[in-house]
């Protein structure tokens, strides 16, 4: 989905069995794809290391303050 390829999200093994059969008898598909996949993946919130690392550091505080909240029986 962050690279712009919601096409290649499989939800169960035969959906992805069906996705990755489509792929491989479509030879310009895979073409184009090989060409523009690093330039996707740059542009992606993972690649962003700054930005990544705030929303990883916030997700950790929040689990900090939830399990800080959390009684003790």
């Amino acid at each position: 989905m962050n690279v712009g390829l919601p096409g290649f999200v499989a939800f169960d093994d035969e959906a992805y069995v069906d996705i990755v059969t489509r792929l491989a008898s479509d030879v310009p598909r895979l073409s184009e794809l090989r060409a523009s996949l690093r330039s996707r993946l740059e542009s992606t919130p993972m690649f962003n290391a700054p930005q990544f690392t705030r929303h990883l550091e916030d997700a950790y505080r929040k689990m900090w303050r939830t399990w800080c909240q959390t009684p003790v029986d």
